[in-house]
C-alpha cells in the first residue's frame, strides 16, 4: 500500500521515494531486532603479490589477501572485485564468485589471479598496485529483506602497492 500513495495509484509502479520508505522501515527494523548485537567489518590486507609465472609472452601474478572476521557470527564470503595493475604494463579488473565462508573470531586468505601480456619484458622492479572489495552477506532474514530491497552487500577493502620481486628466467618459465 506504500507504493500506492507515492505512485499516482497504480501499485505496479514503483518511484524512488516509496522505495527509501521501504528501505528505511527495513533498516529500522533490522536496528530494533538486532539490538546492540551488531556485526564488525571484516578487515582484509594485501600480504603478498607473487609472480607466479611468466614467458615471452605473458606473466601470471597471484596476489594474497588475508581476512580476519571479528564477529561470533561466520560471514559467507559471496564476491570479490578487484584490479592489479602494473606499471608499464597495464591493468587486469576481475569479478571472481567466492565459494567460501569466513569463520567466527577466524581468518582466511583468498587467493587472486591476474594474467598479463608483457612481450618479453621482464615484471621485476615494477610497482604492483592491487585493490579491491570482498562482498560478504550478513546471516538472517533480515539481509535477505535488505537483498530484496536492492540495499548493497557489505564489503571488506584492501589496497596496496609492491614492488615485484623475483627475476623469473624466461626460459625455465617455458619449459
Amino acid at each position: 500500500m506504500v507504493n500506492a500513495a507515492y505512485t499516482s495509484g497504480d501499485p505496479k509502479r514503483s518511484n524512488g521515494v516509496a522505495d527509501m520508505i521501504r528501505v528505511g522501515l527495513l533498516v529500522t527494523l533490522g536496528s530494533v531486532l538486532i539490538g546492540c548485537s551488531s556485526l564488525e567489518r571484516p578487515s582484509a590486507k594485501v600480504v603478498d603479490v607473487k609472480l607466479t609465472g611468466q614467458t615471452n609472452e605473458g606473466a601470471r601474478v597471484q596476489c594474497s589477501v588475508y581476512l580476519r572476521n571479528p564477529n561470533d557470527t561466520p560471514l559467507p564470503l559471496t564476491e570479490t572485485q578487484y584490479t592489479i595493475f602494473i606499471s608499464d604494463i597495464g591493468s587486469f579488473e576481475f569479478t571472481d564468485v567466492l565459494a567460501a565462508t569466513l569463520p567466527p573470531r577466524g581468518h582466511q586468505t583468498i587467493k587472486l589471479a591476474a594474467s598479463f601480456v608483457t612481450d618479453g619484458q621482464d615484471l621485476a622492479g615494477r610497482t604492483c598496485h592491487t585493490s579491491g572489495r570482498v562482498y560478504y552477506s550478513p546471516p538472517g532474514e533480515i539481509r535477505k529483506n535488505l537483498t530484496d530491497a536492492k540495499y548493497p552487500l557489505p564489503w571488506a577493502s584492501f589496497s596496496s602497492s609492491v614492488q615485484i620481486e623475483g627475476i623469473v628466467d624466461l626460459e625455465e618459465s617455458a619449459k
